[in-house]
């Protein structure tokens, strides 16, 4: 059997980890350029905020939907390992 490691059990999954990441940074750097914008002409700055803000959760959520999912499935393999020891 061959040894469990981080190089051999590595997941990238393009939609998610290219795709999502990509279009909410993309996002989020243009709710920055908005905001930016929006603090030169005086006006629409409200909205702005709240552009940046929305998607700065929604990379919040990205990024720990999928850390989350991590350190629960650690913790499953640990609940299975150590019966065996």
């Amino acid at each position: 059997m061959q040894n469990q490691n981080l190089k051999n059990h590595s997941r990238i999954l393009p939609v998610y980890h290219i795709l999502l990441y990509s279009v909410v940074i993309l996002c989020f750097i243009g709710g920055l350029w908005r905001l930016y914008i929006s603090y030169r002409q005086h006006s629409g700055r409200v909205m702005a905020a709240v552009i940046v803000g929305l998607c700065y959760a929604v990379l919040l959520l990205t990024w720990y939907a999928r850390s989350f999912a991590s350190v629960a499935q650690d913790r499953a393999i640990r609940a299975e390992e150590n019966p065996r020891h």
